[in-house]
Order: C-alpha cells, then structure tokens, then sequence
C-alpha cells in the first residue's frame, strides 16, 4: 500500500492500492435510473469524490453542493443530483483519446478489443478530425490509481485512470464504470450471496460495503463471476477476508473478462436492434441504402443512397465476379458491409466494404470454399461477428462465422445436420444469438438455435414446428426474445406463427392464416417494437402490403393494401428508422424499381415506382438446384 500523501487540495490525505483508493471520508446524494436521492459516504482523493475505492462520482465540491441542494429540497436540488439516466453514451458509442504519457497503452487497447467482441458498445477513437462529432468522449491518462468516472458524465472529457499497476483486466473493469455498471456487491439482494466480515475491514472503510443501489438497477441474477465483484480482501486491515460467498468455492475478483452476467447487463443498458438476414438490399445507418444485383453478364453491380443515388439514379458500379445467386449483403456497423455470392464453381465468395475501400478490392473475392446449393445466408449479431450458414450439396446444414478471425476455417464449415429444402432463414435478437429456420423434406418448419454457450436442440438436431410450406421461411425479430415467422401454405395463403419468450404461438405445430394467394416468396420487416410489415406479390404480379401495429393485422387479418406494379422478382425490404420503410423489386423491362413509405405516405405514390435503371439477372431467392426439393412456389 502506498503512503499517505497530500494531494492538491491541502489535506485531503489518501491510500491508494489499485482499485481501493480512500482519504478523508464526506457523505455526498447520489440517485440511480430508478432509485432516489440517496446518502453515499465517499472518500476525498486528490479533490475527487471516490466511491467504493474506484468510482469517482465528481469533485469534492459538486457533491458538497449536491447535499446542500438536497438538504434545503427545493426544485433545484433534483437537477444537480447525479442522476443514471443521463449516464448512456449515445449510440452505444464511447469515443476515446489516450493520453500520450500513460505508459503500457496496449493495455488500453486490448481492454477495448476485448469489449467489442462481447458487447455492443463501440469505442471510436477521437482525433483532431472527429472531435466536433465526439465532445464526450474518455481520455486514457495516470491519474494515480485504477478508476472511473461512472456513465457518460456529458461534459466533455472524462477520466479512466490507469497507473503503472493496473492491468489490462483492471481496464475492462474500469470501462464498465464508464459504460454504467456498478459494483456487482452493491446489489440489494448481496446478503443471500455474500457474507460482509466487518471486522476485517480496515478503519473507516466499512461504508465502502454498504448497499447503496436499490433493486431496481439490479439485472439478472447475483453474479459471483463478474468482473464487477469486489475480490475477497478489498480494503481488508489484515490480509483475511472481508467479503465471503455464501456459495463454497465460489471465486470473486477476477479481473480477466467480462462474464455472461456482465454482458447482459450491458445488453439491458445498451439494447441493440435485432439483426435480419441477409438480402441483396441493406442499411448501415439513417438515410442509407446499399443495392447488389447481378447484371446480364453475372457480374454484381452495386448502387448507393445516401441522401441522393449514387453512382446515379439509373448507374451501377461494377463489383466483377460471376455469381450464381442473387447477392447477400449485412452490415455490422456504420459505413460497413459484407458481402456473399456463389461462384460458378458453387463454392462462397466474399467481399467487404471498410469504410473507405473495398476488399480485397473492388472486383475481388476472397475464396470460402464449399459446394453450396442456392443462396448463402447471413447475419451479423455484433460488430466484427459474421454467421454464415449454407446448404451443402448432401442438403444439410453449413455454418461458417467470423470473429476476427473465420472458424472453422477459411474454407471449412461446421455440419449442422438436417435434409434441407428451399434456403435457411437465420435472424439474431441480440449478441451471441441466433436462431435459425428450415424446410424439412415432410414439407414442415424447423428450428434450431444458439443461445450463447450451445446449440439447441443439438448441434445436429431440430425443433420441429409444423406446417406443410411452400416457401421458405421468413422470420422477422423485434425484440429481444422475439421472433415472428412466415411461409406460404399449400392454399398459396400466408401463414404466422410467434415466439413470444416463453412458448410457440398459436401452438408449437399451428399456424395463423393471414390471407392471400401469393407468388413466390413473403418478405417480412420490423422498424421497431411490436410492428411488423409484409410484403408479397399477388396472382396480377402486383405488389401487396399488410401490417401489425401492436394492436390489430391492417388493413385486417385477411385483407392487403394494393400497391400496384407489375414485379418480375420477389419484394426486398428494409428499413433503416422507425416508420422508415424501403422497397425494391424488378420489373417487366427487368429493371429495378423503388418505392418508400416515410411514416406518413408512400412515395413516390400509393402505386408509384422510382425506376432506378438496370438490366438485372438475378434479384430473386435462388432455387436449389436438386428438382425434386425445389420448393412448389410459382415464379413466372
């Protein structure tokens, strides 16, 4: 332990040993999300209020104010109160700066990997360029001791310090006081799961112990793995332990990863759309759409809008290649894309958009193996994570995923099992999700899915979930543990069924009938909670729409909304903001055609089209190329 010293503010004396840092203790207010002004006792150190060794809660003096305040409880008092609502970093973005004489930054740096491959927060790092779009951002600095600031504090810049004793592990810790986690041992439910030893605890420590969050910020269950949890010697006078598991041989402290534990909690701070399957048509961001189709010499073409089309309205940029399937596009953050076909020899290729190039350039591909029959499928449920999943030329099901690195390898795939007809549908409702969707040889809808640690129901095997389809599924989320599910009938009716989080709607087996005689495949979308759009083609060719808002199937259960057109190519849709919605299919002249819909009217008409040029080959879901298990759907 270090020796006491004076720090800039006269006689605030202090100990320092990592994360447990303490001085002169003071009692300051602080309130929670869904906790109210409470009495904390914090320790002075170096003009900061530290909280629970490494917290910093502000300085001195603004919490001396925020007791005054609260003391005289007048309507000024709850403004100054540090409050955890406004403790979220926007867009689950936390822009960063490293202080050019803290020394080991790889610690830095390995920490943020370490984040970004678990969770949905991003940290951009910010530079004389970007800072007008980052004015609160984190600065990696020697600040004496490991500590943070807890949340976004929304004036600036803020500190994660990091002295010469803190590790890469006491960095990942840190980063979650930034991103808004507590210690796990403040929990009001902490007594069923641990044991406070008082009497170890050193002198004017013991309120470092005390359980200062009320159950409402509590999330998911008591976690004695996180990297959140108070080690069993913190603050202790005598080397014994202060902090004891009920549980035998439970281990507390670690400071090496964030747990399952940690990761939902940030999932619940931070919650993430869910992510779609792949489609030929894709957003990375508001007011951005990314356009693949294959042209007539089987080359992929690409078009953009951002704000106006580009290349042109009617012009394509060349991405080369002879593909054999309608492009599969999925983006994984903003300004990135990834992109999958077949080749002529049925094996995956693959490209990528990272920002300001393409690669591995703008008419290469990298070579994925496999001999693959009709479409890839992907999904991307976090950023730099990639799923693929293809049906082999046995009919079973492949998977192929990126994490920085591709597994099983480039060229190899993991065998899922199953006889597989039409194409998989995969969609994911949060990180390390994903379910995903066939057509069995009996014609019936089956399942399976990864919930993080395993596949379900086995690697190999699958729910079972009824019906006899025509079509491959579609399956829309929107929300965490939400899925809706859709395939045509034998009656060339649409058809739904839910997961609702707790069991199969209407029944495991059943379906609900939503009307209709459709050609071809459904196409399905969400914008946001409790909404769904979908879009068929009808015995004219023409364009149909039906919708749920929450309350009721529009214009009702059985009924469609006539949007004209005559469509060559089944509806691609997406949607890149609530009430946001985006069309493309192909027409007469084999073109491509546009429509949106605003959140208050269809443009460019109820019936209209953009026309939006090309001679297109291949805008369609692939057949399988096996006559006997392609799929009875019509496609003329």
């Amino acid at each position: 332990m270090a020796d006491n010293k004076s720090g800039p503010g006269g006689d605030q004396k202090f100990v320092s040993e990592g994360e447990f840092q303490a001085g002169e203790s003071a009692s300051g207010i602080i309130s929670g999300v869904t906790f109210g002004p409470t009495e904390v006792v914090y320790y002075k150190v170096n003009n900061l209020a530290v909280f629970e060794g490494d917290i910093v809660l502000g300085t001195v003096a603004e919490l001396e104010q925020t007791k005054d305040a609260a003391n005289q409880d007048d309507a000024r008092a709850r403004g100054v109160i540090i409050t955890g609502a406004r403790f979220r970093w926007t867009n689950a973005e936390v822009p960063f700066r490293i202080n050019a004489a803290l020394p080991n930054q790889q610690r830095v740096r390995d920490a943020i990997t370490h984040w970004e491959a678990r969770t949905p927060i991003r940290f951009p790092e910010r530079t004389t360029a970007n800072a007008a779009q980052y004015p609160n951002f984190i600065e990696f600095s020697d600040s004496g001791g490991c500590w943070s600031m807890l949340g976004m504090q929304g004036n600036g810049m803020q500190t994660i310090s990091l002295g010469t004793g803190c590790s890469t592990g006491n960095a990942i810790h840190e980063i979650g006081h930034a991103v808004g986690l507590w210690h796990e041992q403040s929990r009001e439910d902490r007594n069923t799961f641990v044991t406070i030893n008082r009497a170890n605890i050193e002198a004017g420590m013991e309120s470092q112990f005390d359980q200062h969050i009320v159950d409402g910020d509590d999330v998911g269950g008591y976690d004695y793995g996180s990297i959140m949890h108070y080690p069993r010697t913190a603050f202790s006078k005598n080397g014994l332990e202060t902090i004891t598991p009920v549980q035998a041989g439970a281990q507390i402290g670690q400071r090496t990863a964030l747990s399952a534990g940690d990761i939902a909690a940030v999932n619940f701070m931070y919650p993430q759309t869910a992510r779609a399957s792949s489609s030929p048509v894709v957003s990375w961001g508001p007011n951005r759409l990314d356009a693949f189709v294959l042209g007539t010499n089987r080359a992929v073409f690409h078009k953009w809008f951002s704000g106006a089309w580009g290349p042109s309205v009617t012009g394509y940029e060349n991405m080369g290649g002879i593909a054999e399937c309608a492009p599969q596009a999925v983006a994984w953050g903003p300004n990135r894309l990834d992109l999958f076909v077949t080749g002529t020899d049925s094996a995956l290729y693959h490209k990528w958009w990272n920002g300001s190039a393409w690669g591995p350039s703008v008419t290469g591909y990298e070579y994925m193996g496999g001999v693959i029959l009709g479409d890839p499928r992907v999904v991307a449920w976090g950023p730099n994570r990639l799923d693929v999943f293809v049906v082999g030329s046995d009919h079973g099901l492949y998977h192929k995923w990126f994490n920085g690195a591709w597994g099983p390898s480039v060229t190899g795939y993991e065998n899922m099992g199953g006889i597989v007809v039409g194409q998989p549908e995969v969609v994911s409702w949060g990180p390390n999700r994903l379910d995903v969707f066939v057509i069995g040889t009996d014609r019936a809808l089956y399942h399976k899915w990864w919930n993080g640690s395993a596949w379900g129901p086995s690697l190999t095997g699958y729910e079972r979930l009824g019906g006899v389809c025509t079509s491959s599924p579609r399956v829309v989320s929107w929300g965490p543990n939400r899925l809706d599910v859709f395939v045509t009938g034998t009656d060339g009716a649409l058809y739904h069924k839910w997961w609702n989080g707790s069991a199969w709607g209407p029944s495991v087996n059943d379906f609900e009938q939503l009307g209709g005689i459709v050609v071809g495949e459904p196409e399905a979308v969400s914008w946001g909670p409790n909404r769904l759009d979908l879009f068929v083609i009808g015995t004219d060719s023409a364009l149909y729409h039906k919708w749920f808002d929450g309350n009721a199937w529009g214009p009702s259960v059985l009924g469609y909304e006539n949007m004209g057109g005559i469509a060559t190519s089944q509806p691609r849709v997406v949607s890149w903001s609530s009430g946001r919605l985006d069309v493309f299919l192909t027409g007469t002249n084999s073109a491509l055609f546009h429509k949106w819909f605003n959140g208050a009217a269809w443009g460019p008409s109820l019936t209209g089209y953009e026309s939006l040029g090309g001679v297109i080959t291949s805008f369609d879901e692939a057949e399988v190329r096996a006559g006997s298990d392609a799929l009875n759907r019509d496609t003329d």
